[in-house]
């Protein structure tokens, strides 16, 4: 499995949002159940994990949700609110969070 792959299953679902509550269902937000249990935590682990483990101050950032606007997904945090490419943490680009 890798991101990529994830990223097109959800995309050819028409997912295009996705937490570890819940996922969208046409304009309604689903409650998480099993149905994409194991494709949130493994994007977790690997994009929001892969950030969190840079030498940044963690204690003030909380990872929300990740979405997909307009063909491109996006892990999106709060404090500070901030979305990013998941193709540019990919590539080590979210100086954002800095």
């Amino acid at each position: 499995m890798s991101v990529q792959y994830v990223l097109k299953k959800l995309d050819s679902l028409h997912i295009n949002y996705l937490d570890e509550d819940g996922y969208n269902l046409g304009d309604e937000i689903v409650e998480q159940s099993f149905d994409f249990e194991k494709e949130f935590e493994y994007l977790y682990r690997e994009i929001v994990k892969k950030v969190e483990s840079r030498e940044i101050d963690t204690s003030n950032i909380s990872f929300n949700f990740f979405d997909n606007v307009d063909g491109e997904w996006f892990a999106t945090w709060s404090n500070p609110e901030v979305s990013i490419k998941i193709n540019d943490i990919l590539n080590d680009e979210f100086s954002k969070l800095l």
